[in-house]
């Protein structure tokens, strides 16, 4: 089993400007507990509560990442609930996540470099979430980490994981090359993250095609008939400098369930925008597109997006 990780320095050791000498720093201390103290248990309620415990136990780390709004920390009780039946499942995920990421993860680093320009040296929080998100980013003990949700179901698949550990390494290097997203509405600023990482897996694996996204082939035939709507109520959201929550996790999170919409619809959205600007600018130029560049020209490629059948 992975030992946990100590407090080590965030970048490449100091005096070496070499970008290949570069070693990501990635935390296991919450995985190693999951597995240890909730896969341990014998019975599905043990399995619940252990779960829950291990949430309290790394509080802030669980607090700041998943559930800083009470709609979702409130969901906690029923998530473990709906979790319990999947026990042997969910553990055997995260074993073999804590055995095999971080090997992959360092052999996906060249790839990433190339492809933003930067490395992706931000930490990396293994982590085991009742919320079931693959991947999250946010702000940590005062610094953007990225979380990977050792159990999800993404994980048990070699193509499912490779994906989406990519995503997020790409997210931590453009977050690197362009830390400063302020200029972009948070709408325009999750369209500019999430299309551009979508795009990059779709370089990487041709073949996944739009579940690339991360959507299944059922949830795919829905979003396409959503998609130009989408779009139209996108342009509303644009401008907003204060979007609602709800609207956020309907379009990028995908933990609120939308009776109609389909989660996560805003990557969709997202890598369709930076498909349209490939076209006209190229790959690589696109894949290194800065914010200042996203922010001129978001609103008329949502609006060729709103405009499409």
């Amino acid at each position: 089993m992975l030992s946990a990780c100590s407090s080590a320095p965030l970048a490449s050791p100091a005096g070496k400007k070499d970008p290949n000498s570069f070693h990501l720093w990635i935390d296991t201390r919450a995985a190693v507990d999951f597995l240890d103290s909730v896969c341990t248990t014998s019975t599905s309620e043990a399995f619940r509560a252990a779960w829950l415990a291990h949430e309290e136990k790394f509080f802030d780390l669980y607090w700041s990442i998943y559930y800083r709004h009470p709609d979702f920390s409130s969901e906690r009780p029923g998530l473990s609930y709906e979790a319990t039946p999947r026990r042997r499942e969910i553990c055997k995920n995260a074993r073999t996540f804590v055995m095999a990421a971080p090997k992959l993860m360092e052999m996906l680093v060249p790839k990433a470099r190339e492809y933003i320009g930067a490395n992706p040296d931000l930490p990396f929080y293994f982590v085991s979430a009742l919320q079931p998100t693959d991947g999250k980013g946010e702000v940590y003990d005062s610094r953007d980490v990225y979380s990977l949700n050792i159990w999800r179901e993404t994980f048990s698949r070699t193509t499912g994981m490779v994906a989406t550990l990519f995503h997020e390494l790409i997210h931590a290097a453009q977050s690197r090359a362009y830390p400063d997203l302020s200029a972009l509405t948070p709408f325009a600023r999750s369209l500019y993250r999430e299309g551009l990482a979508v795009f990059a897996v779709k370089q990487l694996f041709p073949e996944a095609g739009d579940r690339a996204t991360g959507l299944n082939e059922e949830q795919l035939a829905v979003a396409y008939r959503y998609v130009a709507s989408g779009a139209r109520e996108g342009l509303k959201h644009l401008v907003d400098p204060n979007p609602s929550i709800y609207d956020m996790d309907r379009y990028f999170w995908g933990t609120w369930r939308d009776p109609v919409q389909p989660p996560k619809l805003g990557y969709l959205i997202g890598t369709k925008v930076f498909e349209s600007i490939a076209a006209s600018r190229g790959v690589q130029k696109t894949l290194r597109l800065s914010p200042a560049e996203f922010g001129a020209v978001i609103k008329a490629e949502l609006q060729k997006i709103a405009d499409s059948k």
